[in-house]
């Protein structure tokens, strides 16, 4: 894109639209642009191949922090033994 800003909010977070693009404002290179900030569709100037289709940040991968509860040997009978009783 030219500007590489969104219009509205400015933010240089730009991809191509969700409508497709007509062959003939391909060839004057103006496209349907989507804003990843504020989630805008409007039409731009873009140079082929330099506005993906995909975002452009990368998802992370949160690890869990929610561990498993620690048991002893004697409190893991005592669950199996109660668990038998009330069968």
């Amino acid at each position: 894109m030219i500007s590489q800003r969104c219009p509205r909010c400015s933010s240089s977070r730009i991809r191509r639209g969700y409508r497709p693009t007509p062959i003939w404002s391909k060839i004057l290179f103006r496209y349907n642009l989507l804003c990843d900030g504020c989630n805008w569709e409007f039409k731009g100037f873009a140079v082929p191949g330099t506005v993906t289709s995909k975002p452009n940040r990368t998802k992370k991968i949160r690890e869990s922090t929610i561990e498993p509860p620690d048991f002893d040997d004697n409190e893991i009978e005592v669950l199996v033994n109660n668990l038998d009783k009330k069968r």
